[in-house]
């Protein structure tokens, strides 16, 4: 039995772009398979944004410190963020949301 101590990071994204959903969802898929070769997993979850301007599909792409590939919280908290950013990018998405336990980021297109 291996254990660890428990952190999580959840990547918000929007599926609202030039692309299909099903064709965003095999690139954020093709993302995060690339960016995990490393010693990483994560989980990767359908969802819908219901908001002020309406409602649209996206994800929520779920990060654990797993035991399998531990790591420190401030190294989860990088890797979070550079995966946020690389599905922004791919996904062309104006914005992005990272949820930790003890904060809330927004990786916006200015950055």
């Amino acid at each position: 039995m291996k254990r660890e101590r428990t952190y999580t990071a959840n990547i918000y994204v929007g599926l609202h772009c030039e692309k299909p959903v099903d064709i965003a969802r095999k690139v954020a898929v093709g993302i995060c398979e690339s960016y995990c070769k490393n010693g990483l997993c994560v989980s990767i979850m359908d969802t819908t944004f219901v908001h002020t301007d309406g409602s649209e599909p996206g994800l929520v792409i779920g990060l654990i410190n797993y035991p399998r590939f531990p790591v420190m919280p401030g190294v989860l908290r990088r890797i979070a963020r550079d995966l946020a950013e690389l599905l922004k990018e791919g996904l062309e998405q104006e914005r992005v949301s990272v949820v930790f336990p003890d904060e809330t980021i927004m990786l916006e297109e200015d950055e």
